[in-house]
């Protein structure tokens, strides 16, 4: 047990066993995967349209759509393969991890990679890895309810219990996907993956969820709308068709042609590329997003609730003053041979849960920083490993967030308490002092006055006090600095412009969180800060009032945190909560947007969490909520583009039908637009650079209209104007040729893909396509030249000419297509469309 398995044994062990992971679900194949996108009704209609055709002898249009039907579901199958592989890549970087015993040394891995008879470690705020027997158990309480349904924790202790006793009775067994809320422990495994109890209920149950984004909703409810009225206009069109004279079969496969082709159907693809394409962005910049839903909502939020210490500061806390027997000392300059300054640093270092090795001649602490700054002072002062060592320690309880204090037994010639927290707490333990001449009488004013000086220099002030047999002394102040972060002061600015309040939610002392408040530009004059205390004695209608209007929140309990979120919410605010305890998890889960800490963040607030920031820290948000306002500003774009050339197609056609003229366009032809114009520059857009002004535009609220914002006006109008261009162009070269059906048509279809291929870069910004630098997006020119070059394709190889009934045309002609193309781009402008 003392060395725990060896690299070896587990080695052989995992030969054995497999990884420590529920499956119930096998993935699709890639094969099924394929086959999935023939599903689609409208590409069912298209494969009988093909038969149909080849039925009547029609083999190159059967041959040909066939093609392009095999094609399009080609580039469905990529999009969703490239997206689940972003969401298999995000699910191993947010994997749980263990602190396990191997080789002779604890070490942190997967707790997938758990074996059995690992020895692993747990404590308050841990996912249970694996089934585990306890060797050794403090104050252990587990939370079973993923098991048994209870949401009380249960008291679980070292002993014998009967194997075949029910769960909720083995309270000397931890069982894998339970959560530690309070104490520690050390256990084995003994079971792992589908042989745990929660993999036996895994194999009755389907656990795999696969739920859709609200706006992924929202477009197939509009995907809804517009099959309805496409088919509508398509019918319309067809019987139009029919009324004047043209063949049934034509109208029948032009009518399905133009069905598919207007009838976004790869839009929610198309949009999981893109929020998956962010989503790789954001894990770049050491952002984890673990729910997809959560990019779009980041474009919403105007609250951000934050925690002080790791996220806004360095969470390298230091003791840079001490405060006892009526003294203030720097850490620069303790007195020497002051026992109670040395007892102080000792007894600090005791009620203390950070581990400490020295490498290369420094101190390397791990740990909360609290405890390891207090560690490390009291090593750098002498009190040494082996005085440590002298100590027995007898009982500990971790720090307790609801009593702001940690507890600790230990045992040398006596027993002694010692409680280390909030120094207004210590004040309600204590009732005498020590100093230099004895025990004296405790002077509350006197402590809380020393407390206020070292937090107006912006430090975090820990008390402590003790007890041998039975009244508590109280034994002084730690005062520790733990400086703003880099750069944190310019994102709060940034955010503030960008339409976003920032609220600091601290357990700290008030006036230190003032302090780093005004450090970094939080807090300023007039500006209010509200204690969980005041907080308390407030009536429901002042504490919205109040919560509206603080900038900053100081000695809040977990429960105040949670109220905090409920009422931003209820005033109609999108609010996004950062943590890392355990008990800031239900606030987290509450929240629009949760956010857990990488490095600090316990398993239980990483799950409740839709993001994990790697790092910790407050600028990083700021980074996500760019991300997410430029995904989505990408995903309007991209709509933009397909329905604009969508409606473009469709109105050429109807509009040629109701003046009874021949079809501008052949089935093929708009299977081609479909295929090529549409979906390559649409996909290229999701890659878009983001704007200058994306963070100086107010947040949009959660239930905008897709369409909100003129996005609807510019759409329509651009289409039609499409539509009516190239309808001109094909009447046009029709009339002047003496009816040389196959030229115009040529025609009709170079003028509509270059005008698609222009009003791209219309999408891209409101500047217009005259004043934006195309080598910005390269994917986004490549896909252009790409569509242009497949669409000469088209025109001048010589046996595709046949398929798609085109010409060569003249540089005259080209020049004509060009001016005609741009003509929407200069003229839009101007009318503001």
């Amino acid at each position: 047990m003392k060395k725990g398995l060896t690299t070896q044994q587990v080695k052989k062990q995992r030969q054995t066993d497999g990884y420590n992971e529920i499956v119930t679900v096998k993935k699709i194949s890639p094969l099924a995967l394929f086959m999935k996108q023939f599903q689609d009704f409208i590409v069912a209609v298209l494969i009988v349209a093909t038969a149909i055709a080849a039925f009547l002898g029609e083999y190159i249009d059967a041959s040909a759509i066939f093609l392009i039907v095999f094609m399009n579901a080609f580039i469905g199958y990529i999009q969703e393969r490239r997206a689940e592989k972003a969401v298999d890549q995000l699910k191993q970087l947010a994997a749980p991890e263990m602190d396990v015993l191997r080789d002779n040394r604890w070490q942190e891995v997967k707790a997938n990679e758990a074996v059995r008879g690992d020895i692993v470690k747990l404590q308050a705020g841990s996912r249970v890895p694996a089934d585990m027997t306890l060797l050794e158990a403090t104050d252990l309480h587990v939370e079973e309810a993923a098991l048994t349904g209870e949401s009380e924790a249960v008291h679980k202790k070292v002993g014998k219990v009967r194997l075949d006793a029910p769960i909720h009775e083995r309270t000397n067994a931890c069982f894998k996907g339970t959560t530690v809320v309070r104490g520690s422990a050390i256990g084995m495994v003994t079971e792992i993956g589908m042989e745990t109890e929660l993999g036996k209920i895994a194999h009755l149950i389907d656990q795999t969820e696969r739920k859709q984004t609200p706006l992924q909703k929202r477009l197939d409810e509009l995907g809804k709308i517009l099959v309805l009225t496409v088919l509508m206009l398509v019918i319309l069109t067809v019987l139009i068709g029919i009324y004047n004279g043209k063949p049934l079969y034509d109208m029948f496969l032009a009518g399905i042609s133009l069905a598919v082709a207007v009838i976004p159907e790869g839009l929610p693809a198309i949009v999981t590329v893109a929020l998956s394409i962010g989503v790789q962005r954001m894990m770049k910049q050491r952002v984890i997003v673990q729910k997809l839903q959560a990019v779009e909502t980041l474009g919403c939020a105007t609250v951000i609730c934050t925690d002080k210490t790791g996220t806004i500061t360095e969470n390298q806390m230091a003791v840079t003053d001490l405060w006892l027997a009526g003294h203030s000392y720097t850490y620069q300059a303790l007195p020497e041979g002051n026992q109670i300054v040395d007892k102080l640093l000792a007894y600090g270092a005791l009620c203390n849960e950070a581990k400490l090795h020295v490498k290369r001649g420094e101190f390397i602490a791990l740990g909360n920083a609290t405890d390891r700054a207090i560690k490390i002072a009291a090593r750098e002062q002498g009190f040494s490993y082996e005085a440590e060592q002298a100590y027995q320690i007898i009982k500990r309880s971790p720090f307790d967030a609801l009593k702001k204090e940690m507890r600790v037994t230990v045992e040398e010639d006596e027993k002694i308490e010692i409680v280390k927290g909030a120094p207004e707490q210590m004040i309600q333990l204590a009732s005498v002092i020590l100093t230099d001449d004895g025990l004296k009488r405790l002077s509350e004013k006197e402590i809380m006055a020393a407390v206020d000086q070292l937090s107006e220099k912006g430090l975090r002030v820990i008390g402590l006090c003790y007890r041998k047999r039975h009244d508590y002394i109280f034994l002084g102040l730690f005062g520790m600095h733990d400086p703003p972060r880099a750069g944190v002061k310019e994102s709060i600015t940034r955010m503030k412009q960008a339409g976003i309040a920032t609220k600091m939610i601290t357990g700290d002392y008030e006036k230190t969180a003032a302090a780093i408040g005004r450090d970094v530009g939080l807090y300023e004059a007039g500006d209010k800060l509200l204690t969980g205390e005041a907080m308390g004695q407030l009536s429901a209608q002042q504490f919205d009032q109040a919560v509206n209007e603080a900038a900053i929140f100081a000695r809040v309990s977990p429960a105040q945190k949670m109220q905090i979120v409920e009422s931003l919410q209820a005033a109609g605010h999108i609010v996004a909560m950062t943590g890392d305890g355990v008990n800031d998890a239900p606030a987290i889960k509450a929240s629009h947007i949760g956010i857990s800490m990488g490095q600090t963040g316990t398993d239980v607030t990483k799950e409740a969490a839709h993001i994990v920031l790697s790092d910790d820290n407050y600028a990083q948000i700021e980074r996500a909520v760019k991300e997410g306002r430029h995904i989505y500003k990408n995903i309007r774009k991209f709509i933009r583009y397909l329905l604009t050339s969508n409606i473009g197609e469709i109105f050429v056609m109807l509009f040629a039908m109701i003046a009874s003229l021949p079809l501008p366009l052949t089935p093929v032809q708009i299977l081609w637009i479909n295929l090529v114009t549409d979906g390559f520059p649409a996909i290229a857009l999701g890659l878009d650079k983001a704007e200058e002004d994306v963070m100086k535009e107010k947040p949009r609220h959660p239930n905008e209209s897709i369409f909100a914002r003129g996005l609807g006006k510019k759409i329509v109008t651009r289409g039609i104007a499409i539509g009516l261009l190239t309808l001109l162009t094909f009447v046009g070269t029709y009339l002047l040729t003496g009816e040389h059906l196959m030229y115009a048509q040529t025609m009709a279809f170079a003028t509509l893909v270059c005008m698609q291929l222009v009003h791209v870069y219309d999408c891209r910004s409101s500047k217009g396509i005259f004043r934006q630098n195309p080598l910005t997006n390269k994917w986004l020119l490549l896909s252009v030249i790409l569509s242009f070059l497949l669409l000469l394709f088209a025109i001048y190889v010589t046996p595709v000419q046949v398929i798609f009934n085109t010409m060569p045309l003249s540089l005259a002609d080209w020049l004509l297509i060009a001016l005609l193309s741009f003509i929407p781009s200069i003229i839009f402008p101007i009318v503001r469309e």
